[in-house]
């Protein structure tokens, strides 16, 4: 399950889809999926998953993440149920990180990449850049073993940096990272000529990499399930 917990966002990103309105996930409705999601499967056999998303859904951190991940725990400790959250890491605090480590939640990071990248795509209102909060705040749930998923907007003003922002990942420590082309704005044919030998520089690095090593520098979703068998 997936809960829209919020439309507002305290950033400005550059390719945002999301109409940023007051739109808000009243708390039992949240209360009612997790209801639900017990009561139509077996989470005694198979897992089940609650991901909070926006919006910025640490601005519901309060009053709905932290509700409802206590509701599950008090009215069912034995079923295998996780929780995730997809956010800016901006609002990330020692308290948030503590609960989040404390109680298992998943985290994907939505992060652009390198500062030059981020500042430019992933602003708040007033225009200032995000990154140096951003990334200070990773740092500190890297360094309490959280090291989540970076998750990277590939946007076309932006997407010569794409090679310097998978390298950049790489070096926070996290262990698992995804890129996803904008696709809601248009793509010059340079600019998609320059994205794919940014793809190209980090193949050939990936690929180094694993021959020298014998594993990914960083897991990056489907391709390391067929890797090896490329390999052979």
């Amino acid at each position: 399950i997936f809960l829209i917990t919020t439309h507002r966002c305290n950033l400005a990103c550059k390719y945002c889809f999301v109409s940023q309105n007051p739109s808000e996930m009243p708390l039992q409705v949240a209360l009612d999926s997790i209801d639900y999601l017990v009561k139509n499967n077996d989470l005694d056999k198979q897992s089940g998953s609650v991901c909070f998303f926006g919006g910025e859904p640490l601005l519901r951190w309060s009053d709905l993440i932290v509700p409802t991940v206590l509701y599950k725990e008090r009215m069912y400790p034995d079923k295998k149920l996780t929780f995730s959250i997809t956010t800016n890491c901006s609002l990330l605090d020692d308290e948030k990180i503590k609960f989040i480590v404390d109680h298992k939640i998943g985290v994907l990071t939505s992060i652009d990449g390198a500062k030059e990248t981020q500042d430019f795509n992933r602003p708040f209102h007033n225009g200032k850049g995000s990154f140096d909060i951003v990334s200070k705040n990773i740092e500190k749930m890297i360094a309490n073993n959280h090291k989540g998923t970076f998750r990277s907007t590939v946007y076309p003003p932006t997407c010569d940096k794409l090679y310097e922002n998978y390298l950049y990942a790489i070096s926070l420590g996290y262990q698992n990272m995804f890129f996803i082309n904008d696709s809601f704005c248009e793509w010059t044919e340079e600019q998609e000529k320059i994205c794919e030998a940014q793809k190209m520089k980090v193949a050939e690095h990936y690929i180094a990499y694993w021959k020298e090593h014998n594993r990914a520098p960083i897991g990056l979703s489907a391709i390391d399930k067929y890797f090896e068998q490329i390999l052979v």
